[in-house]
């Protein structure tokens, strides 16, 4: 008899049975116990920690056939031709949308002015209403390169992907880039000289230090100083207008308490500081726009906000004095122009 098949009595001649390498003709056939008789426990126990795993995953990739086959309807030409008109038809409606909402966007003709002129005039011809956005423009110059992006001051502020480092301007020995004499005034011992940026020249001698720039870098060594006054004539006089400068950067930016700057630049006795170090900073105004020229826009366009106006803007006459322009822009670093625009708040920005 056959080892795999129980024992049978003789058949009779002619009888059908299976051959001895089969199992009996019930099918029940049963491996042999391999499991050790000697060990009570052996079926007991649980299996391995990387059992359970290894049965997880293997559970988990041998997953049954799905029953609905919907998601295969995408797959067929029919279906990839209608899903590409349906997207077709909804990117021409938003971008139909998008241009009719462009379109309610007012916004002055932009005031282009040199370095060294002293005042602009100007006509507004449709009324600006809600809240006027005041932003400068500087044409040409490229604040998106890695090189500029990256030359910040370690001490205020990071980067998610990468180090920011003062490269080349860590200290007041690289200030004759925007043309201070550094070296008469080591010679001598004189105040800073800066033949073309006077009011830089004042925020780096107020600082007391020959040495100490802080914040350092070549975006702070390049940060824009203009100031601008705006005016409306009514009846034969010029009435100023209030330009509100304190509500222009990002609102985790804005004000002395940030939570970007408020644990690295200091206010101490009505100055601010930076790792117990004086800063070049001015504690208002002067502050809340370095916030804002200190986040470079990612296109090679520059146009920060300088301020906002509360009133809307009526049709009229008006004059925009620069009470500070430095010549450097235009003068050295070779910009044709710069420019002032007055625009409408709203929510797909400016025109520009």
């Amino acid at each position: 008899s056959s080892k795999l098949a129980p024992p049978i009595d003789k058949p009779g001649l002619g009888a059908n049975y299976p051959p001895p390498f089969f199992p009996p003709p019930s099918n029940d056939f049963r491996h042999p116990d391999m499991s050790n008789p000697a060990d009570p426990k052996a079926d007991t126990e649980p299996k391995g920690r990387c059992d359970r795993c290894y049965g997880c995953v293997y559970g988990w990739a041998q997953q049954a056939e799905p029953t609905v086959l919907v998601p295969l309807w995408c797959f067929r030409p029919t279906s990839q031709v209608a899903c590409a008109i349906l997207a077709a038809i909804l990117f021409i409606a938003v971008g139909a949308g998008l241009v009719s909402a462009s379109g309610s966007i007012v916004e002055s003709d932009p005031i282009v002015y040199q370095g060294g002129d002293v005042e602009k005039e100007f006509t507004v011809d449709k009324q600006i209403d809600g809240k006027v956005l005041v932003y400068y423009e500087l044409p040409g110059m490229f604040a998106n390169r890695k090189y500029i992006v990256e030359n910040k001051d370690p001490d205020i502020t990071n980067t998610m992907l990468g180090r920011v480092k003062c490269l080349d301007a860590a200290d007041q020995e690289s200030l004759w880039r925007r043309t201070c004499d550094v070296d008469t005034r080591a010679a001598k011992g004189s105040p800073l000289v800066c033949s073309q940026d006077p009011p830089f020249a004042a925020l780096i001698n107020a600082v007391g230090s020959t040495e100490a720039f802080k914040p350092c870098g070549l975006l702070a060594l390049a940060t824009f100083l203009d100031e601008y006054r705006l005016e409306k004539y009514n009846n034969g006089n010029w009435t100023p207008i209030t330009v509100n400068q304190d509500d222009i950067a990002l609102p985790f930016d804005s004000g002395i308490d940030s939570k970007v700057y408020g644990s690295k630049i200091i206010l101490d006795n009505g100055a601010l500081t930076i790792k117990g170090e004086r800063s070049w900073l001015k504690p208002g105004s002067q502050f809340e726009h370095f916030k804002v020229w200190y986040r470079p826009p990612p296109s090679p366009y520059v146009r920060n906000l300088w301020g906002t106006i509360n009133d809307p803007m009526t049709p009229g006459r008006y004059r925009v004095k620069f009470t500070t322009n430095s010549r450097i822009f235009t003068d050295q670093w070779g910009l044709k122009e710069k420019r002032v625009v007055f625009t409408r708040e709203h929510p797909l920005g400016g025109k520009g």
